[in-house]
Order: C-alpha cells, then structure tokens, then sequence
C-alpha cells in the first residue's frame, strides 16, 4: 500500500490497531482474462464475471508495470463496462483513504461512484464524472459536492482523503487538493467504475484505463466527552438574499451528548444558539436549524461555527474539531436577468423526483430570477414540440438545461444557475396578454428592447407553464426509485421521496412548473429580427394560443424567452397569467425609439458597494420631467424623487444607512429616455 498523503486537518484522536488496506496494479493477472474472473476481490455490478459489464486486462497502456484494466462506452448511454470493487465493509466512522490511476484519452470522459451500501445499486454516496473538457463534478442527490479539473490525454492520480467522524471528504488530482465538502451521505462501502461520460458537459464518449488501485481504512478510539461540528448547509445564494442555516453536531465521544452552545460568526455579528433537553449517543447526529438569519453580503466572507458547554463543560476532551467554517461568496445579478431552467421528466421515470426537488428548491430560494419548465416525455403531460426540442438535447431523464447550456443533471442545477445570473441581459422583456374566452385563444405579446445590438440570427418563443396539475388514472401516478430510503433520503416539493411508495398513487401527486405549450418552436421564432435588434428600439411580438379546458388559468405563467446566435437563452422573462392578463407592453409603440442608456453611459453611482452614502450622477440629455427610483430586489420601491424640467449633469447623495443588504436597482426614466444601474448595500 503508498502512502496517500495527510489530512488536511489532523484527526485529533487515538487510532486503534485494527487498519486494513488494498491495491491491486493487475500486474498478477493474465492480459485478456477478464477481472471478475482473475480475482476475487472485485465483481461486477450485475455481480457476475466473465460478462457483457466485466472488464479485461489489458497491456496496451499502464502506468506502473505493464497491465491496467480498460474501459469503453458502446453508446453514449454508458457501459457495458461497469466493475465494482466492495470495500469490505459499510464504514461510517474512522478515516478512508482511496486512490487510483486514470487514462483519460483526448475527447472522451469516464465516471466512477462511491456506494453507500455494501448492496450495489441502493445508495450512491457520492458520483464523479470526468468530462472530455477536463472538468470534474463530484455529486449526489444532495447537489453539488465539489469541483475540479484533469488533463486529458495523460495519467492522473485521483484520491480521496476521508475522515467520516467529522464528514470532512477531500478530494485529490495528483495529490493536490481540490478541496473538501461534507456529504450528506456520509458513508462508503463499494466503489463503482462505469464507461459512462453522459452528464455534466460530457459528449457520451467514455473511454479509460485504470491501474494501481488502492484503499486504506483506519479505526478509531473515542474520548470521553466530545462534540464536534461535521457540517454546515449550503449557503450559495445572491446578494442581499437572507439564509437560514443548518448545523449538524456529532457525537465523537462516549458520553451521551444532553446540551451545547453554538456561536455564529458572519459579518461581524455573533449569535449564540442554545441546544438543550436533547439526548444524543455516541456517533449519532443532531441537526440544529439556527433561529437567527443572516443577510448576504458582496464578496467572500467566513461563516464561522464554534461549539462550546457540551454538557455544560467549558471545553470537551477534543477541541479540534470544535470549529467549523465555510466561505460563503454571493453573486451579484446580472442587470435584467432571469435565468430559465428546462426540466426532463416523466411519471414513469423513477429518479425524476429529484428534478422536482431541485426545481421547488430553485423557486424558493431564487423566486425573482428563476423561471422553471418541467418538459414531460412519455405521460399525460407530454407536450410533443418541447419533448421533441429537449430530447435532442440530453442524454436521458431526468436531465436539466439551465438556458440551455449544457445537459446536467438536475441535482447540478443550482451552480450553473448561478453562473448565469450573473451576467447582464441583453435586452429587457416584457409580457402581456389578452383572451378571447369565446374562442379559447390567448394572445401573448412578448416586447423585446436590446440595451446592446443584437444580429438577425437571434429569436424569441413564449411558453406557458401552469402548476398544481393533477390526473386520476394510472399515468399520473409517479414512478419514485427513492421508496424504502435505499437511494438515500430526498424530501421536496411536498414529498419525503423516501417514505412514499413506488409509485406514489396519482391521488398524491400534484405537479409543478408544467410546459404546456412552446411557441412558435423549441428554438424560437426564426426571422425575429430580420435586421438585427438596435438598440433604443422596442420590438413586439403577438403569439396566438389555443387554451385546454383543462387548465387552470390562475396556475398558469406566461414565460419570454430570448435566445442569442448560438441557441442560448439569452434572458426571459415571466409573468403569473392574471398579471399578463392586466399588464400593458409597448409604450412607447413598436418602432418608436425609446433611449436605453448603459450605466456607464449615463448612469453611475459611487462608492459600489457602499455601507451608508452614494453618490448618483447622471446625464440628463432631454429637458423633461425624470423620476429617479430604486427599488429593492424583490421589486419595492424604497426610494422615488421626480426632477421637472431638467437637463445636463445631475448628481445626487443618497443616504442608505438604513436599507438592508442586499442589491438594488436605480433607474431614471423620462417619456422618451431610460437609464438604469445597480448597486450594493453592504
């Protein structure tokens, strides 16, 4: 067995005798005989050797002696390739250390897993894919986990560094650290290597050889008394967002834990939350849901979670792992924007719960930013032009666009959200509708107005969703693989997936964020702009729909959308159909020109961000009456002064001492001009 490498943090604690570890280089093993045959150590995931998911020893690449193991993808759905090497044991405590050497050839991918159970296929601690790009996602149902890069074309050590006591999981690429992250599956039993490169970026090619593949686990001893911090939530978000963090204690020591204090540090401001009246045995978990929140400030800054008085005792027998920290650094939205997230999903597939999940946890946490499309294949939902439009663009279900960048899984949908928010629009759209109910036609007008030039090859759609939507017969019922909590625990929207059955009778089920229509197309209206979009100009365009009796017209959204040259969506745009109903689009008329002045153009503000003054200062280039407004991110006004009969430089000091964090949008608007900027109160 080499030598790994170190934890970032020493464990802190006495190490028991009983250790064992494992590798294999292949180099005992006969080129051409197949792996599950030639040891006893690894299988396969069907649990059969010598078969269709079963590898060979090959020679044709190594990186230490002559022999590794090789993997290739038939089809861009993954495998046959498809081994499993058990661990021995299901672990939950101690440290685990893993690593392996990976070929990934030029325009191919490979992927791996960490499974839960020592029972393949009930719970995946956590997958890896490696794309052709170099770039790598480490993740489970929980989201996200880590990221990190590789170079393709040559031999990387990939490994793991794993203290379970504290859930604190570093990941390595040739033995420099990409950084940790705790897991909300914090346990391993088998690792499982696939030819699969269908998600997260990846082509569907997956080709790859492995060689010297190696583990260590090591026990552990407990002190006395001792608690410890192994995790705290996700805190991505944007600025001025407020967040309710969650905090998970462990139990590291043998005395049962009854009573703690946290201190919570960000900003500058400390809380202290009090836990008592709680009885928690050794390595057990106790989730606390911290009372006070915190409001996102700009730029990077520590969270910090310091344990103290377990059991009413200044200071346990280990203090090490008493502090917990995350970084937290929010975004900053872009000037405009609104990002869309197209789901594919099925009742009749089981994992596609999760897509739900993480579309109900978008809209909760980004409802000003967020528009959600549940794009249903092969039940009553189905909508034939956006099924057909999506399944030319993923790999399989569920799968996720996020504007229509790359097919994700929905579980990585909330990272690349956020890098999209952050970029400034290039046009602001508005929504209004009518209804002929004699008829059943609406009429949605979509008016588009660039604040930069865009080409003829752009184009626009409008959609409708509708929520809430319910059936009664079999196809309604929803197929759901996370039943009996093998697949790990996954509660949202208005479910606990793991304590329902499978599938969850119709009855039960209400879903959400339905595309009921697309129009005119999947990839938008062709000939939108036959001239290119100018800037200053407002264009409009009128959609006639057809309206089911069977939708709920106060459930439904009317959604905008804007794709750029590349078939990107560019920005949307979405209106609750009520709304759409009362709202009017096209002052001033199409073709009449309307000023849209960039903020560096006409329209600035100092210092950004600013704590308690700004300074406002504008080019006033027509002598009419402005009004001056800022508003808050949820779209309240908070400040408003009207200017009559002024022209020329305007400046203006603004007192914000008393605006809460977060972002805000000032905008100065005449009848024929319309500047606009955003700032940030720290």
């Amino acid at each position: 067995m080499k030598k790994i490498y170190a934890l970032a943090a020493a464990l802190c604690m006495s190490v028991a005798l009983n250790a064992q570890s494992f590798s294999d280089d292949f180099e005992s093993y006969t080129v051409g005989n197949y792996l599950g045959s030639s040891s006893t150590d690894w299988t396969t995931w069907s649990g059969s050797s010598a078969g269709a998911d079963d590898v060979t020893i090959v020679d044709d690449e190594a990186y230490s002696g002559t022999n590794s193991i090789y993997f290739f993808a038939t089809s861009s759905g993954g495998g046959p390739d498809d081994v499993v090497l058990p661990f021995g044991a299901q672990y939950t405590t101690g440290r685990f250390q893993y690593e392996m050497m990976m070929y990934i050839p030029t325009g191919t991918g490979a992927y791996f897993n960490f499974q839960a159970q020592t029972t393949v296929g009930q719970e995946w601690a956590l997958e890896c894919t490696m794309n052709q790009d170099g770039d790598i996602t480490i993740s489970n149902t929980g989201g996200q986990l880590q990221t990190g890069t590789f170079t393709v074309g040559q031999w990387t050590r990939v490994g793991f560094d794993i203290n379970l006591n504290q859930n604190e999981w570093e990941f390595y690429i040739d033995s420099v650290s990409q950084g940790s992250f705790s897991n909300n599956i914090n346990k391993i039993a088998s690792i499982n290597i696939f030819a699969y490169n269908g998600t997260n970026g990846g082509n569907g090619s997956a080709s790859f050889w492995v060689d010297d593949v190696s583990y260590e686990y090591t026990n552990t001893t407990l002190p006395n008394r001792n608690g410890a911090v192994t995790a705290i939530s996700s805190l991505n978000g944007l600025v001025g967002q407020t967040k309710s963090p969650t905090v998970t204690i462990r139990n590291l020591g043998q005395e049962t834990i009854t009573a703690f204090d946290l201190d919570i540090n960000y900003n500058g401001v400390t809380n202290t939350e009090m836990v008592t009246g709680i009885s928690v045995v050794s390595y057990d978990e106790y989730v606390v849901e911290l009372s006070n929140t915190i409001s996102l400030v700009a730029d990077p800054h520590v969270l910090t979670v310091t344990l103290k008085n377990v059991n009413g005792t200044l200071a346990d027998d280990d203090s090490s792992d008493d502090v917990a920290t995350t970084s937290i650094d929010p975004m900053v939205p872009g000037l405009n924007k609104k990002v869309v997230i197209e789901e594919a999903t099925g009742t009749w597939c089981g994992w596609c719960p999760r897509g739900a999940v993480w579309m109900a946890r978008m809209q909760e946490s980004y409802p000003e930013h967020f528009i959600g499309l549940a794009v249903h294949n092969g039940d009553p939902m189905v909508y034939a032009e956006y099924d057909d439009g999506m399944g030319n663009l993923i790999g399989g279900y569920p799968s996720s666009l996020v504007d229509r960048v790359a097919d994700i899984d929905p579980s990585v949908m909330e990272p690349d959200f956020l890098e999209r928010v952050v970029l400034d629009a290039s046009a602001e759209l508005c929504l209004s509708a009518s209804m002929d109910e004699e008829n059943m036609i609406m009429t949605v007008t979509l008016e588009v107005t660039p604040t930069v030039a865009i080409t003829n090859d752009w184009k626009v759609a409008v959609a409708l969703s509708e929520n809430g939507v319910t059936g009664t017969t079999t196809q309604w019922a929803q197929a759901n693989y996370y039943s009996g909590g093998g697949s790990g625990e996954l509660s949202g929207a208005g479910h606990d997936w793991h304590l329902e059955a499978n599938p969850i009778p119709a009855a039960n089920m209400e879903y959400d964020h339905v595309a009921r229509v697309i129009m005119p197309s999947f990839l938008g209206m062709d000939d939108s702009f036959p001239e290119g979009g100018a800037v200053e100009t407002a264009y409009s365009f009128d959609f006639e729909i057809p309206v089911s009796s069977d939708w709920d017209l106060d459930k439904i959204h009317v959604i905008g959308m804007l794709m750029d040259d590349n078939g990107l969506i560019d920005n949307g745009n979405q209106l609750d159909c009520t709304l759409a109903l009362a709202n009017t689009c096209g002052e001033p008329a199409l073709g009449t020109e309307k000023t849209i002045v960039a903020a560096q153009e006409g329209l600035k503000v100092y210092p950004n961000p600013a704590n308690d003054q700004i300074g406002i200062t504008a080019v006033l280039t027509n002598n009419e009456k402005h009004q001056l407004t800022v508003v808050d991110v949820m779209g309240r006004v908070v400040f408003k002064q009207t200017l009559t009969n002024q022209a020329g430089l305007f400046q203006f000091n603004l007192d914000i001492a008393n605006l809460n964090s977060g972002v805000y949008m000032i905008e100065m608007n005449s009848a024929t001009s319309s500047y606009s900027t955003k700032f940030i109160k720290q």
